[in-house]
């Protein structure tokens, strides 16, 4: 097979996807018995996941009767944008 010619660029989030899996799969593999990780080993992996995947805890969003809350999509909100600044100038 020829070399690669090019080089494949990855972008930011894909790169941190990728170190998050090796991450995660050196920890399946210590679950697993293939491999032994000490006190050290552990936090540092558990301190680099918490860098490159986003915290899941809960978030409890409330509102009221007089000030329901609305959730508007990135998209809708772009367009709205859009759209003040083209009525406002």
């Amino acid at each position: 097979m020829a070399a690669r010619t090019r080089k494949l660029l990855h972008d930011e989030e894909t790169r941190s996807r990728i170190q998050a899996a090796l991450i995660i799969n050196r920890f399946q593999d210590c679950l697993d018995g293939k491999v032994t990780l000490d006190a050290q080993q552990v936090s540092c992996g558990k301190a680099l996941l918490n860098k490159v995947l986003p915290d899941l805890s809960s978030t409890v969003l409330k509102g009221d009767v007089d000030n329901p809350l609305v959730v508007v999509s990135k998209d809708q909100r772009d367009a709205a944008v859009k759209a003040a600044i083209r009525a406002n100038g």
